[in-house]
């Protein structure tokens, strides 16, 4: 789906000559990519580059993602082929070398604008506003409909609450929302159902009232939405519907002349929710690991935990989950994310009910640089085996990929398998299938986003005495023992 991010100035009875400018217009509601923009200038522009800004505070910005354009004819112009990352709210921004672009200086507000070159990835700069102006700028982003689910309440049969949120609608208004449940997992609107109409805004908390439950039943729920393109889900949760009454085991007293059977009813206090701490998160540049301790399963173990982390509060993204009881800890690898940047998590488990950790926030390194290595002795060594070994003692910033080239001279010729390691770790690689008594080169190698690494060249000898032939010893000894005789 398109819409729109910028707004291009109407009557434009002004230019602005080449600077940095941020278009505050439009802001982006749905997060997703900009993957066209359109631009009007009088003459032609040189070296455009166009960048998606977010609000730091006041009047500073900084420059989520940028691309360089180059030259832009005179008039009015549409480039596409883009692919710029873009968060709910964030503005539309650009930076030339030369020329003027068209702007309005009537019926406008607040144009952002700094002097030299601001507008790439990760810059940071605080902007002077110039009120009733627009410049000539603006974008289109490919974006779909989101929707996120909460925690359950009053889960009684035959009814429970559940909650989520349509957190963006994209081109296409979200004609139906609401919640849908089963009992065999990853529910869709053919299952059971809440149909609570179209959303017209967001974001747009809501509530459904499930029914028809069973007692004493394992549920599974997601919360849904729909527009033009279809229906998106929210990631899943699980209640265990319980009866509000609960019939205590029958018992036998004497009266009336004899004994008689009693049956004692009680309303059934509702168990307890899991309790869950956020622990510290492990960050590098593009690459975080998340962490939470399950301190508590409640009355249903083992429960489902994970994480919800994103550049906000409104969070965003929803991790996998691990089952985990009382005392357990828990982890989860998120990628793909941009270096220099704030992000905040919270862990959640879900059991009678889900349970949040409190918001935590971490910050991703710079860009990676290359790794740096050393590859260590050789040891366990056999006719036909060996083992190779290696420390990663800087990982760049980044979680690496470890292994190790081998051969018989130091062009190498084979990989081993790798292993995921950070600064400090060791790794191991078993060899099988070496000639006895030979010579064999290896080196350790890293890699991360930044490329390749490489430790010095070592050796080692397979024991053994001939070339191909790994019963030499047995041989000898048989031969030595005939001669005794």
């Amino acid at each position: 789906m398109a819409v729109d991010i910028g707004k291009e100035a109407t009557d434009r009875p002004g230019t602005m000559p080449s600077n940095t400018v941020i278009n505050s217009q439009i802001a982006a509601t749905p997060g997703g990519k900009v993957t066209s923009i359109d631009v009007r200038s009088t003459g032609g522009l040189t070296g455009v580059k166009i960048g998606i800004f977010y609000l730091v505070s006041g009047t500073t910005y900084k420059c989520r993602s940028s691309v360089t354009i180059g030259d832009v004819a005179a008039g009015f112009q549409n480039i596409d082929g883009l692919s710029l990352r873009v968060a709910p709210g964030d503005l539309i921004g650009m930076y030339w070398a030369t020329g003027s672009v068209e702007r309005s200086t009537s019926g406008e507000s607040d144009m952002f604008f700094i002097a030299g070159d601001s507008c790439n990835k990760g810059d940071q700069a605080t902007y002077a506003v110039l009120a009733d102006d627009a410049i000539s700028l603006g974008g289109y982003i490919t974006a779909s409909l989101t929707v996120t689910i909460q925690s359950m309440t009053d889960f009684y049969p035959p009814t429970a609450k559940a909650h989520g949120n349509v957190v963006w609608i994209a081109g296409t208004s979200c004609t139906q929302h609401g919640h849908c449940w089963n009992t065999t997992g990853t529910p869709t609107i053919a299952d059971d159902k809440t149909m609570l109409g179209a959303a017209a805004s967001v974001p747009l908390p809501f509530e459904s009232t499930l029914t028809d439950l069973l007692p004493y039943t394992l549920y599974y729920v997601r919360a849904y939405a729909t527009d033009g393109d279809g229906t998106v889900y929210s990631n899943e949760i699980t209640f265990f519907a319980l009866t509000n009454i609960e019939i205590n085991p029958t018992y036998f007293g004497e009266g009336g002349g004899g004994w008689n059977v009693f049956t004692e009813t009680e309303i059934n206090p509702s168990l307890a929710a899991p309790a869950v701490t956020t622990d510290p998160a492990v960050a590098r540049a593009a690459i975080a690991t998340l962490n939470g301790t399950l301190d508590s399963g409640g009355g249903i173990q083992p429960c489902d935990c994970g994480f919800e982390w994103g550049e906000t509060v409104a969070y965003g993204n929803t991790t996998p989950t691990e089952k985990k009881e009382t005392g357990e800890t828990f982890s989860q690898v998120i990628t793909g994310l941009l270096p220099n940047t704030t992000y905040h998590f919270k862990a959640f488990a879900t059991g009678f009910g889900t349970s949040d950790g409190a918001d935590r926030t971490f910050v991703t390194t710079s860009t990676p640089n290359l790794a740096t290595l050393t590859t260590d002795p050789a040891t366990a060594r056999e006719k036909t085996a060996a083992t190779l070994n290696g420390t990663l003692d800087d990982d760049g910033g980044e979680f690496c990929d470890c292994g190790f080239e081998y051969g018989e001279t130091t062009a190498y010729g084979t990989t081993t398998p790798t292993e995921g390691k950070e600064t400090g770790e060791t790794f191991s690689q078993d060899l099988t299938g070496l000639d006895p008594g030979t010579t064999y080169h290896f080196r350790a190698i890293a890699t991360n986003s930044a490329g390749t690494s490489y430790g010095s060249d070592r050796v080692f000898s397979a024991k053994g005495g001939i070339k191909g032939n790994p019963n030499l010893d047995q041989l000898i000894y048989h031969h030595v023992e005939r001669i005794d005789r």
